[in-house]
């Protein structure tokens, strides 16, 4: 079991190549500001307003009960952020 697992620390060692990045994120400027959610239907557009200013938008962190997992609400929620990006 040893040897096995030694064998493929050295071939993962040897035998793969560097990953490269489609962008360097370090060359666009970054909103650091950042919010949670709770209910976002009713906060998004206090969100925009804080974490949307000046650019690109910040982190916004939405938290989803396991009571909560209904596809078409997320997926109006995500259309709704998608436009007011």
């Amino acid at each position: 079991m040893r040897f096995f697992i030694l064998t493929l620390i050295i071939a993962s060692i040897f035998f793969t190549s560097p990953v490269a990045a489609a962008s360097d994120p370090r060359l666009k400027p970054n909103n650091k500001v950042g919010i949670g959610m709770l209910s976002p239907e009713a906060e998004i557009e206090e969100a925009v307003s804080m974490v949307n200013t000046g650019g690109d938008w910040g982190w916004v962190v939405i938290i989803i009960k396991k009571s909560e997992r209904n596809l078409d609400r997320w997926q109006k929620v995500f259309h709704l952020l998608i436009k007011n990006h």
